[in-house]
């Protein structure tokens, strides 16, 4: 089995430098974040002791760079099995729900979320307008009804 984990590591690094590439990081950089990966006592111990988070870490990481390739479905698909493998992978789950909603209102010609700051109105249309995004004008609609009628 250690083999496998080790195996996954190198798979992690030659993500690592595939997601470097995606985001435009130059070749030397994509080189360190390969190296820090592989080089790393900690991820080397963890991996030869039979642990599966390299494997987790694979998944995660093909998740990624999926979602930057445009895909949904396989991505939802290995996110869940990551997270059944590990729980700790539940915690990236807010990144990839703002980054999926931030590439559909792209999509529909909506500014995204590219403005963080704002008055209180600003963000209850925002967080409006992902949730329009996902389920429905209807549902959407409901629930800001509701969060408008709490006092401040």
């Amino acid at each position: 089995m250690q083999v496998l984990f080790a195996a996954a590591d190198i798979v992690v690094a030659w993500q690592l430098w595939r997601l470097g590439q995606l985001q435009g990081a130059s070749g030397p950089r994509c080189l360190w974040s390969m190296l820090l990966w592989l080089y790393n006592p900690f991820t080397a111990t963890i991996s030869t002791r039979g642990s599966c988070d390299s494997l987790v870490t694979v998944m995660l990481l093909a998740t990624l760079l999926m979602l930057l390739q445009g895909q949904t479905v396989l991505p939802a698909l290995l996110y869940g099995l990551a997270v059944h493998f590990r729980i700790f992978p539940i915690v990236y789950a807010p990144g990839i729900v703002l980054y999926l909603a931030h590439r559909q209102l792209q999509r529909q010609g909506r500014r995204g979320l590219q403005q963080p700051h704002g008055s209180a109105a600003d963000k209850v249309s925002l967080l409006h307008e992902c949730l329009t995004a996902f389920h429905g004008s209807s549902w959407a609609d409901s629930k800001a009804r509701i969060f408008a009628q709490q006092p401040a």
